[in-house]
Order: C-alpha cells, then sequence, then structure tokens
C-alpha cells in the first residue's frame, strides 16, 4: 500500500515540509563524512598504483569534496612532476590550506630550473600563513638549485628555526661544496642532534675533509652529547675510512667507541655502543684491504653477527 502524506494547508503545510527538508539535509550531512573518507582512501590508493589519471576521473565525479580530497590529487600531480597540471588544480580550488600552498611550492622548487624556484618563492610571498614546512621546503628548494646565498638570506629571514632547518642548511652548504660555511651553520646551532652531526660528518666524507669529519665528531662527544644515536656518525666515518684504505685510522676509531658491559651497562659515562653496522664496516675495512686474516679475527670477536 503506498505512503500517503497527510492533507495539510497553509502554515502547517509549510512547516511539515520545512521539517522534511530540514530531516533530509542533516541526514545527508551525517554521511558526508563516511563517504568522504572512503572517497578520499580511494584516491590515494589510486594514486600510490600509479593510477593518477583514474583518480582524477574518480574525483571530478565526486559530489563532495574536502581539503583532503583536493590535497589528495594535488599531492599526485606534484609527485609525478605534473607541475602545469597541478597549478591548474591549485587556482581551481575553493580554499586553499597551507599542506595545499606547500605542496604547489615543494613542486615547483623540485624542478630545476630559475623560473621553477622563482615560481614557488612568488606563492611563498603569498602565502597567507607559513609554518616549518613552508620555510624548509624554499630554503631546501633554494639549496638543491645551487642558490645557497638567497636560502641564507631566507635562514635568516626566518622568525623561528627548527632542527630540520638547521640541518637543510648544513646539507645545502655541504653538497654545493661549502665546507667551511656548513661548520659554522653547525657550530650556530642552539641545540644539535645527532642527526646533525651525521649529516655533517657524512657530507665532509663526501667533499674527502676526512680530518674535518673526525674532528668535528670528537668535539661533539667533549661536549658530552653521548647518546646512543651518535653511533651512526661513529659508523658513517668509520666506512668512510674504510673506502679511502685508511684502515689504522678506522681500527684507531673503531676502537674508541665502547663495548657493552652487561655488569655496568656501559662503559664510564658513555651511553652509546659497537652495534652491528660498527663490526661490519670495520670487517669490510679489512676486508676491502685484502687483509682478511684481521677481517676473520674481527669477525670472531662478534658477539651478534647477522647475515651481512
Amino acid at each position: 500500500m503506498p505512503l500517503r502524506w497527510p492533507r495539510l494547508r497553509g502554515r502547517q503545510q509549510w512547516q511539515f515540509h520545512a521539517n522534511r527538508t530540514f530531516s533530509t539535509l542533516k541526514t545527508s550531512l551525517s554521511q558526508v563524512p563516511t563517504e568522504l573518507c572512503s572517497a578520499n582512501r580511494k584516491i590515494t590508493e589510486l594514486i600510490r598504483d600509479g593510477n593518477l589519471e583514474d583518480a582524477r576521473a574518480f574525483f571530478n565525479k565526486l559530489s563532495w569534496r574536502n581539503s583532503v580530497t583536493w590535497n589528495s590529487i594535488l599531492s599526485g600531480y606534484v609527485k609525478c612532476r605534473e607541475i602545469g597540471k597541478a597549478r591548474m588544480l591549485f587556482d581551481e580550488m575553493p580554499k586553499r590550506d597551507v599542506v595545499s600552498w606547500n605542496l604547489m611550492i615543494s613542486g615547483y622548487v623540485s624542478c630545476r630550473g630559475r623560473r621553477y624556484v622563482e615560481e614557488g618563492r612568488c606563492l611563498f610571498d603569498k602565502m597567507p600563513e607559513r609554518d616549518f614546512v613552508s620555510w624548509n621546503t624554499m630554503i631546501s628548494g633554494y639549496a638543491k638549485n645551487g642558490r645557497m646565498d638567497d636560502a641564507l638570506k631566507l635562514f635568516n629571514s626566518m622568525p623561528e628555526k627548527n632542527v630540520v632547518t638547521w640541518n637543510t642548511m648544513i646539507t645545502g652548504f655541504l653538497n654545493n661544496g661549502d665546507v667551511k660555511r656548513a661548520c659554522e651553520i653547525f657550530k650556530r646551532m642552539p641545540r644539535r642532534d645527532a642527526a646533525s652531526l651525521s649529516a655533517l660528518v657524512s657530507g665532509l666524507i663526501q667533499n674527502d675533509d676526512f680530518d674535518e669529519a673526525e674532528k668535528v665528531l670528537l668535539e661533539y662527544v667533549k661536549m658530552g652529547d653521548k647518546k646512543a644515536d651518535l653511533i651512526h656518525a661513529y659508523n658513517t666515518l668509520i666506512a668512510g675510512y674504510g673506502q679511502k684504505g685508511r684502515v689504522a685510522d678506522a681500527q684507531r676509531l673503531f676502537d674508541q667507541i665502547p663495548v657493552h658491559n652487561s655488569d655496568t651497562g656501559s662503559v664510564g659515562n658513555m651511553r652509546f655502543e659497537r652495534n652491528v653496522v660498527s663490526w661490519n664496516s670495520m670487517i669490510m675495512s679489512y676486508v676491502k684491504a685484502g687483509d682478511m686474516l684481521s677481517a676473520r679475527k674481527l669477525f670472531d670477536q662478534m658477539e651478534d653477527r647477522d647475515t651481512v
């Protein structure tokens, strides 16, 4: 039997239909978050599987979109280096958040060429608000394009810096062969961490400045920063010495790393110790030098061995 609506007149009829409309709208709105979450997940999955065009076609059919929906497609274009399409989408966005701006800037600065970097800077200057990612992305863009003077200007004008900002400048100077200024930035850091040290040591090795790398490392240790993750910088330098055939220097540095003592838990006040990578790096240094006897002797001393 078909459903019959009651006969209403005048104000009662208006009120009845108004209530129905409000109820329908309320139900629809309550379903939007769930539908959007599913849609956004599908777009992300399509892009991850390399089906960007299918993701865009699906995006075009959606009745409801939020900032995550728009940013997902924008991110896909940026990752695929389709900067023209990314910019068209960016300009079409009804509302942009800081993620949208950061994505578009990262797309421009990831491309080689002055024109792209300038486009990124133009957007950066137009941003209604910026976060650490905004500043770090633009600084990194300058560094990747060899424009360290511009990177330094932006760095110095930054109201507040985080560890990523400092590390970006250190890596930028090193990648552009400016060891002196990389060390100066490292020394200016208000708070240094092992990641900063590892970045500097690795960069100095790439620039063939092993003596400076060891000097920086040992100065850092003297300051009392003997955390467990400090071992990464030691391992990097040991491996670097091994690659250059400086086995004696590698062994000397290896001997400076404490060995875990199960009774005391540490050696002295040192809070870091040799790990599998330390042993492997030292063994490979001997192997590369053709000293298989020393390599085997070191291997036999290892308590924990992996398959490397």
